[in-house]
């Protein structure tokens, strides 16, 4: 909380411009993979380490860190969730009203482009109450601005999933096929929770 304090505080200096980084395109992952393993990188695993982190510089650094040393394969780049980034996101949902990591879970649960209406129904929350925590994951950078909630990257939805114990788990995926199913979702969705 103090660090955005400080940076909502600079950013309201007058002529200060808040900046970025840009997401790293696919080959620029690659090279920043090879570079830290000090390996060459698979293709279709720069194409994964790229697909999962969309490109953040973020979340290539924590991804390359969680890999150690070795050869960036499919299969390590699929197989690694960075504790760290863990770490990240819980923090910047325990800075959010509850309502918003209830919202996060049931995007998580699912699945990117889920209605609002139904992330609301499985979360427990009023669709009004919904859009106010959706917004508040916009801001935090969880969340894309757009019409049905979509998780910003990949790696911070598996984050928010691999954060739920397996019982809680379980129970939400339930819950949600149950909720799918009284939606009149298709049976392929109902099927996926």
């Amino acid at each position: 909380p103090g660090t955005s304090v400080a940076v909502d505080s600079l950013a309201a200096t007058p002529g200060a411009r808040l900046l970025g980084p840009h997401p790293l395109t696919p080959s620029a992952v690659g090279e920043v993979l090879e570079a830290r393993l000090h390996a060459a990188a698979e293709p279709a695993a720069v194409r994964l380490a790229h697909a999962r982190t969309g490109g953040n510089p973020l979340l290539v650094g924590e991804l390359i860190g969680a890999l150690d040393d070795g050869a960036a394969t499919v299969d390590r780049v699929a197989a690694v969730a960075p504790p760290s980034i863990a770490r990240i996101i819980r923090a910047r949902l325990d800075g959010l009203d509850p309502a918003a990591g209830a919202l996060a879970v049931a995007v998580a649960v699912l699945g990117d482009g889920a209605a609002l209406r139904e992330a609301a129904d499985l979360a427990g929350i009023e669709l009004a109450e919904a859009a106010g925590a959706a917004s508040q994951l916009i801001v935090a950078d969880v969340l894309c601005d757009a019409p049905n909630p979509v998780f910003r990257h990949p790696l911070v939805r598996e984050a928010v999933l691999d954060a739920l114990t397996i019982p809680l788990r379980r129970a939400t995926h339930r819950r949600a096929a149950a909720l799918l199913r009284d939606h009149g979702a298709p049976l392929e969705r109902i099927a996926a929770q």
